[in-house]
């Protein structure tokens, strides 16, 4: 299966590598140079137990090349299925901040209109359900 994962946080780099580890190929998407750069490398941009090593066995020079990571949202369009892993923080009056996730998907969606290919979009934050 061709997979994206659009955020690289605790969530987007986990799965992305675990993905790649199940023989995926994974595509991350993120907004931030330094986080793709640091995936390309080889290395995770969080920390989380064994995660180092799935990276490092399937990003970077020496790795499967399962895993890749990117700013370009076009590279969703070689994948199947996305994944929409990106932050909902709390602000301080309680209500979860949704500009990211927002962002993220408008983006997305641009993106998905450029083709007429199917593509199963999957959201793996938090979000609120408008009729809670």
């Amino acid at each position: 299966m061709q997979v994206s994962i659009v955020g690289s946080g605790y969530v987007g780099t986990t799965i992305a590598a675990c993905f790649a580890d199940l023989g995926h190929e994974v595509v991350n998407i993120d907004i931030d140079e330094d986080i793709v750069e640091t995936i390309n490398s080889g290395t995770p941009p969080i920390h989380e137990d064994g995660l180092p090593e799935l990276v490092a066995e399937h990003a970077g020079q020496d790795g499967t090349g399962r895993l890749r990571a990117t700013t370009d949202y076009d590279s969703i369009l070689a994948t199947d299925t996305t994944f929409l892993c990106l932050p909902t923080p709390q602000d301080d009056d309680g209500s979860i901040d949704l500009s990211v996730m927002e962002t993220g998907a408008t983006q997305l969606g641009k993106t998905l209109k450029t083709t007429e290919d199917w593509h199963t979009v999957v959201v793996k934050s938090a979000v609120l359900n408008s009729d809670l």
